[in-house]
């Protein structure tokens, strides 16, 4: 049971199985966007967001979140990473966060990501860093 609703034992959520050296950009979204996305080319600082999305901690099922928050979810504030490989396929992890006033360093979200093929993969919970995507987002303003 702590397994599937907490995640325990589970480590990290490792959805991205390639490198930077795969990608030729990656583009920034999130619902708080106040400007236009950030496209970034250079490959260490792909590599980064690689290792940030790849170190977020599996916290098991979403069916916590009826606990959490109850039947009724208010809105969530959503972060978007596209990753255009070099191949033409695109790689799409995007994370949930249905509370706001979250430390950005240890933040609580759901996630799902899209495959190349078009395949939509259902995470579960996650918990970890967005301090990459914000410092990012931060230099575009």
């Amino acid at each position: 049971f702590g397994i599937w609703m907490f995640g325990w034992g589970c480590g990290n959520i490792h959805v991205i199985d390639f490198s930077a050296e795969d990608v030729e950009s990656v583009r920034l979204s999130s619902t708080l966007q106040l400007y236009g996305p950030p496209m970034i080319k250079d490959t260490e600082v792909i590599q980064a967001l690689i290792d940030e999305v790849n170190a977020f901690r599996n916290t098991g099922s979403d069916i916590k979140r009826v606990f959490q928050y109850g039947i009724f979810l208010g809105g969530c504030t959503l972060y978007e990473y596209t990753f255009y490989l070099s191949n033409g396929g695109q790689f799409v992890v995007t994370f949930s966060s249905l509370r706001g006033g979250q430390d950005i360093t240890d933040m609580d979200l759901d996630y799902w990501y899209r495959l190349p093929d078009g395949t939509q993969v259902s995470g579960t919970t996650c918990k970890g860093s967005l301090e990459v995507f914000y410092s990012l987002y931060e230099r575009q303003r």
